[in-house]
C-alpha cells in the first residue's frame, strides 16, 4: 500500500487502517497492552509518519481481532 504525506503537513491522511494493522501487529505481539497513543509514537519513530490518533486506534482494534 502506498502511504503519502500531505505536502506542507506532517500528517499522513491516506494510511489505511489495514496498513496500520499490518505495521502494529509486531509491536502488539511483543507488548499486547500498548495503547493507541504509544503505537502512534512507535509508528512515528519507525516509519517517520504521523498518523491521526483515531486511525491508529481503528488499526489497533483490527490487529487485536
Amino acid at each position: 500500500m502506498l502511504v503519502l504525506a500531505v505536502e506542507g503537513k506532517n500528517t499522513v491522511r491516506n494510511a489505511a487502517k489495514h496498513w496500520i494493522c499490518w505495521k502494529v501487529k509486531d509491536f502488539l505481539i511483543q507488548e499486547p497492552t500498548l495503547g493507541a497513543r504509544a503505537l502512534q509514537k512507535k509508528l512515528k519513530e519507525h516509519h517517520k509518519v504521523s498518523i491521526p490518533y483515531h486511525r491508529v486506534y481503528k488499526g489497533q482494534q483490527l490487529a487485536l481481532k
